[in-house]
């Protein structure tokens, strides 16, 4: 898998929409897990505020996740199968992955801790 992403995003409980909250690089496939807390993926500082903030504010309507894909598209596709509806056309991120300084080495977020949950797929039915 040539040049992956880890895209952090906060979907609708009632899985009519997505806001993408931020884009990373990511070291390995990562499959769709909701994300319990956002410390344990081990962002700088600053970021990890700001992306708490934005996850807190949302908290009532959206939750967290984080998956890796290779483009937008991949993650819009996959997100359709899951039952989502009403996907952001472009990708805009609100807070974008800023290069940290050679002093601390927390350069990718840290995701193999991630608890996958199984689950079943639902296939979409046939218009009669």
């Amino acid at each position: 898998m040539a040049n992956q992403k880890l895209y952090l995003y906060l979907t609708r409980r009632d899985r009519t929409g997505m806001k993408l909250v931020s884009v990373f690089p990511a070291p390995y496939p990562v499959p769709p897990t909701r994300l319990a807390d956002i410390k344990t993926l081990n962002l700088p500082s600053e970021l990890s505020s700001e992306i708490e903030q934005t996850i807190n504010k949302n908290r009532m309507l959206f939750e967290p996740w984080v998956q890796s894909a290779s483009n937008y598209q991949e993650l819009k596709e996959s997100l359709k199968n899951r039952g989502y509806k009403n996907m952001p056309i472009t990708m805009s991120a609100m807070h974008e992955a800023r290069p940290v300084p050679h002093d601390k080495p927390k350069t990718t977020p840290r995701t193999s801790h991630l608890i996958t949950r199984k689950t079943m797929l639902r296939r979409a039915s046939r218009p009669s």
